[in-house]
Parts: C-alpha cells; structure tokens; sequence
C-alpha cells in the first residue's frame, strides 16, 4: 500500500471502543501520532499494536495540549483526527488526490482545508441542518496555521491563507461524537467548567440577565436559524442543550468567584471559657498582620450575668492585637443552642468551605454543637479529660490539645 508523506495526529482518552477502526482509515498514512491522556483504558495498548507513535501527556488547556501534538509530527501537512473520528474510505480518496497535487494548492495559498463531518449519538445519525455536514478544518498546514490555546472550543487560526472546502460528496469523517443522548449532557458539563474558566481568566464574564437572555437565544437559533426544527426531537434536545450550555457556564462562573472569594476566609469560634488564663491574648499574639485579614472571630457567650463584662474584656483584648471581632453570639449551655448560632453565621459567609471553619472551647457540650454543623471541632483540653472523651458514646473532637496555641498549626495550615 502507498503511503503518503503526511501526519495524522489524535489527542485521545480512553478510547478503546472506537481507536482500533479509526487508525485502520489512517493506514494509508506515513506518520500516525497519538497523544494519550493517561486512559485508563487499552488505548494506548491498541496505539502501539497500530504502529503509532505513542506520547503521553495530561491535557491542561485544549489548545496548548493540541499544538504540543501537532509538534510531535513529522511532517508539515496535518491531518488532525479525535480518538471517535472515522475517516471514509471516499474522503481517504479524496485526501489522497489531494495530497499529490498539494503543491498547486500551496501555490494558490490554500493552508488549510474544511473536512465535512457525519456526526452521530450513540448509533443515530443526526440528521440536523446545523450538523449535517458540520465543517471544521482538519487538514492544514503547520507552518500556517496552529490552534487558538483556550481550554475549550480551541480554533485554528490561520493569519494567511485560504482554506478549501471539501463537499460531502468527497467523502466525510464519521463522527461518534457521543455514546447517548445523557453523553451530551455529561460533555456540557464537563465543557462548560473549562468555558467557565476561560471567561475568567480572559475577564468575559456576564450576569444573571444575560445567562437567561443567552438561553433562549442560542436555543432559538439553533431551533429555527440552524433548521434544528427539521430534525424533530432531537433537535429540541440539541437545540435545548445549546441554551443551557450558556445558563450552566453562567453558573460555574458565579461558583467559581464564589470559591475565589472565600478560599482565603477562616471563621473562628472561640467559647469565653478560653479567655481565663490569657488563652485568647496568645492565640492572636501568634497571629501575623496577614493572617488576622483573613481571620473572622466570633465569640460565644453562654448566657449568664458575666456577659457584660466579658464582653467589656474582649473588646479591650481585640483593641490591643488590633484586630475586630466579627461578632458576639449569647447562647445557652445546649448544642442546639449552639448550632443555631453558628449555622446563623455560615449563612451569612455562605460559600466557605467548612474546612476552613472551627470552634475552639474546654467543654465539650460547645463541641457538640460545632460538630452538629459539620465544621471542624478543636478541645483544648485543660483539665486532661482527653481518654474519658475518647472513650464516651460522644462525637470526638476533630482535634485536642493542651494549649491553645497549639491550634494555631491547624486553623493556618
């Protein structure tokens, strides 16, 4: 069999099922690379058993990954192929004429060419004007033309040249672009994380009007603009599927600034028990100016006729260590008391991670109440009463320790 002097390169994971056929349409070309995710799979087994070059690599941004493919090719002309892409033995056909007169086409400035895809879900032919024949350029000169090095939806840009566009009736590349009508779910779920990131990072972010506003208008346009109407159900599902890729993404952005805003945030309640014996003096003696930014404080103070007083106290300790304490709450001796006002206060810090919330007391009905809220539980345990807590029928806490300075370790790590 002649072999033409091209690269074929796939980017691929965990693509077993459809790997072997795939690299049985490229058998007529000379250099097959294959880029493998780290699958879990037999990919790369059936890779080598091909005769491909192997590389391994984690994906990280779409674009970067796929320009560090491309690369590894041997030649300049690139016929780029997904692990689920099936060339036709037409447009093989095709290509292959092509390839022999290539340098016309390079004389007449022609760097890429647009392939036709058949895309399917599962084992049905979409039959959608929009996607029928879908067009991306496949075929394309190195030298000229590289993809756009987004995490998502990465484009070839080609600064010069021209592109030529096959017809379907050269030949088409099979798609099986997803398992079954849910894999279009789980791959705008997966897509839409990368888009959220993107749009963060490049500062293209929207609001909550403009999320709805995109819904309806990228569902309508692939409904009625791209013809997804002719392809009944299911082109209501892509169609639908459209818009709520945009309502998603708005979404993961809004979590994602969230997460961003609250990563560095710690809440700390402190039972008044800790004050005896200058306990409070040291923990925020041991902060620095950096770490009291980031720090709330909360006191608890269980109801009694002391309040005043100790509310007096701690307002001068604060003052002292230049630091606000963000809140007194008074409660009774209970852990429902007590787990009432914390879930008070999370409510208002809502979208911290209650890794980064603790409380800190002697008693261990305080404990309770913290560990009722799920966030992270210190005892300092003062009156050594470690091995009868361990030992009760009561929740342990998260962490013991002697001293309160020791909790510092924990609460800044």
């Amino acid at each position: 069999m002649e072999k033409f002097p091209i690269s074929a390169v796939l980017t691929v994971k965990n693509e077993e099922k459809n790997l072997k056929k795939v690299l049985d349409a490229l058998d007529w070309i000379e250099d097959i690379v294959v880029v493998d995710d780290y699958s879990e799979d037999a990919t790369a087994t059936i890779a080598k058993t091909a005769g491909a070059r192997l590389f391994k690599r984690k994906r990280d941004i779409e674009g970067k990954h796929r320009n560090w493919a491309i690369a590894q090719a041997k030649y300049k002309w690139i016929l780029s192929i997904d692990g689920d892409e099936i060339l036709t033995p037409k447009l093989a056909q095709t290509l292959q004429g092509i390839i022999r007169e290539i340098e016309k086409f390079e004389i007449d400035g022609i760097v890429g060419f647009n392939l036709p895809m058949r895309i399917f879900i599962g084992n049905i032919w979409v039959i959608h004007p929009g996607w029928n024949p879908a067009y991306q350029m496949r075929f394309f000169n190195r030298d000229f033309v590289r993809f756009s090095e987004e995490e998502v939806h990465p484009s070839l840009i080609a600064p010069q040249g021209k592109a030529y566009t096959i017809p379907p009736e050269g030949g088409v590349i099979i798609h099986f672009s997803y398992s079954d009508f849910s894999g279009l779910i789980q791959k705008v779920n997966s897509q839409t994380t990368l888009e959220a990131q993107k749009r963060l990072r490049l500062s293209r972010t929207y609001n909550g009007f403009h999320a709805i506003r995109k819904f309806f208008s990228h569902f309508l346009k692939e409904y009625t603009v791209r013809g997804g109407w002719r392809a009944g159900l299911i082109g209501l599902y892509i169609s639908f599927c459209a818009g709520l890729y945009q309502l998603i993404t708005w979404f993961k952005i809004k979590e994602l600034q969230m997460i961003a805003d609250k990563k560095e945030e710690i809440i700390l309640f402190i039972h008044r028990d800790l004050l005896e014996e200058s306990g409070l003096e040291k923990l925020l003696n041991g902060l620095s100016t950096s770490e009291k930014d980031k720090i709330n404080i909360y006191l608890l103070l269980i109801q009694n006729k002391s309040n005043t007083s100790e509310k007096e106290r701690t307002t001068k300790i604060f003052k002292k260590y230049n630091l606000k304490i963000k809140g007194t709450l008074e409660c009774t001796d209970s852990p429902n008391s007590i787990q009432e006002k914390i879930e008070d206060v999370l409510k208002r810090h809502n979208g911290i991670s209650y890794k980064n919330v603790y409380i800190l007391s002697s008693k261990q009905t305080i404990i309770e109440g913290g560990k009722n809220t799920g966030i992270q539980t210190i005892l300092i345990d003062k009156e050594n009463i470690r091995q009868s807590i361990l030992s009760s029928k009561l929740d342990s806490p998260d962490f013991i320790y002697e001293d309160i300075e020791n909790a510092l370790d924990i609460i800044l790590d």
